[in-house]
């Protein structure tokens, strides 16, 4: 995600300057990259301000909601880890699953076992292979008990968490719709303009410039 980010911001300026007369190619690649970067190309300013103020606010929920719901998610890890003797050093969602469902190791290992028999009835081997996989001993083990109001923050911490992950994706939903709209909304702005004629690919090369790459220049007429 990170990387896509800095591969845009390095486009955006590259898409943004050049011929004051853009290419088709370049107006539909910037409304692709980033809603309102086709209207900028076009001379429609309102319309692509809002378009980007609509982008950043969406990727400012997006980053907000991931960082809240990552820092609930170490307040619950931390809370097992203290009260129920979890183990903290793993990000295994399964293993945070069975502390959250399950009162202590000895409950969860016994269904792990109850499992293994149903799935294989005929085959002790692979019923021990199964429980070896499954089971948690050790520093994973954990114990609730006596701690059911404790038990119970914890498992509202994970509901939190998991809500703030799950608003994020809506969130970010809201990224595709808007990219949607920017590219209709300049297909339908290109379709208006008349023919584009004279289209002539260049390559330019600029040895003492941090800009090297090529570019498309076309004439509407």
């Amino acid at each position: 995600m990170i990387k896509r980010f800095f591969l845009i911001f390095f486009l955006i300026p590259v898409l943004m300057t050049g011929s004051s007369v853009p290419s088709k190619p370049k107006v539909l690649l910037a409304a692709i990259l980033i809603p309102g970067g086709g209207e900028f190309l076009l001379g429609h300013k309102k319309t692509a301000i809002s378009m980007f103020v609509a982008e950043g606010l969406i990727w400012a929920g997006y980053f907000s909601f991931r960082w809240y719901g990552g820092n609930i998610r170490n307040n619950y890890m931390q809370h097992a880890s203290s009260y129920a003797g979890a183990y903290p050093g793993t990000n295994d969602d399964n293993y945070w699953d069975a502390v959250e469902w399950y009162l202590n190791t000895e409950g969860y290992n016994r269904q792990v076992r109850e499992d293994a028999r149903e799935l294989y009835p005929d085959n002790w081997e692979e019923q021990q292979r199964y429980i070896e996989e499954n089971s948690y001993t050790g520093v994973y083990e954990w114990d609730w008990t006596d701690l059911n109001s404790q038990r119970d923050f914890y498992r509202k911490m994970r509901v939190d968490s998991r809500q703030m992950f799950q608003n994020a994706s809506f969130v970010a939903l809201g990224a595709v719709v808007t990219r949607v709209v920017s590219l209709a909304w300049t297909v339908k702005s290109l379709r208006d303009l008349p023919a584009m004629e004279n289209v002539q690919p260049e390559i330019e090369f600029t040895p003492y410039s941090w800009q090297v790459g090529f570019r498309i220049d076309g004439l509407y007429r």
